[in-house]
């Protein structure tokens, strides 16, 4: 049975750079849901921006594109990253449906967090923009609170992790995931 982790946080809280870490370690599938949503339509997320135009219609290309890779992938488990809430384009915090959490057959959730302004200085010298910390610390605000929104309505585990413990936390949990030695 393949296990799908999600791992959500704010831009430039360090989402990808653990995930492809412990994926590479554990031989897991590490995927970023915004890598998924461009295979279904290349111009759906802005590739310098943060903001997201079509926040739903994206969500039906996610399950579309994470169906297929599910249906075609040998792993036996998949780290998936992504968001539990966005900016629109009007920069409006827009929380992701619980049914599309639900569609993507999760064995369970993470949130991850770090101090604002350490995000903010990594969105800076990564994507050339600039954010605010106030801007930052409100949208990550709101995808804790939707994590826990989703996790107690779909009754999946959460971890809520700073940045340096969620490889060690995604190692035990692939680790007994997979009956292997971490």
């Amino acid at each position: 049975m393949m296990r799908t982790l999600f791992i959500g946080g704010v831009h430039g809280v360090g989402k990808s750079t653990a995930c492809a870490q412990v994926a590479n370690d554990l031989s897991c599938l590490h995927v970023r849901a915004s890598d998924l949503i461009r295979q279904e339509r290349s111009n759906a997320i802005a590739k310098n921006g943060k903001l997201v135009e079509d926040v739903n219609g994206n969500q039906e290309l996610l399950l579309k594109a994470f169906d297929r890779l599910q249906s075609s992938s040998m792993a036996q488990c998949i780290l998936l990253d992504g968001h539990y809430a966005l900016r629109d384009s009007s920069t409006n915090i827009q929380l992701l449906p619980v049914t599309l959490f639900q569609g993507l057959s999760l064995s369970g959730l993470v949130c991850l967090e770090n101090d604002p302004a350490v995000i903010v200085k990594r969105i800076e010298a990564r994507d050339r923009s600039s954010i605010s910390i106030e801007e930052v610390s409100e949208l990550q605000n709101a995808e804790l609170e939707h994590a826990q929104t989703i996790s107690k309505a779909l009754s999946l585990p959460l971890s809520i992790l700073r940045e340096n413990e969620l490889k060690n936390l995604l190692q035990l949990m692939i680790g007994q995931w997979l009956n292997i030695a971490v």
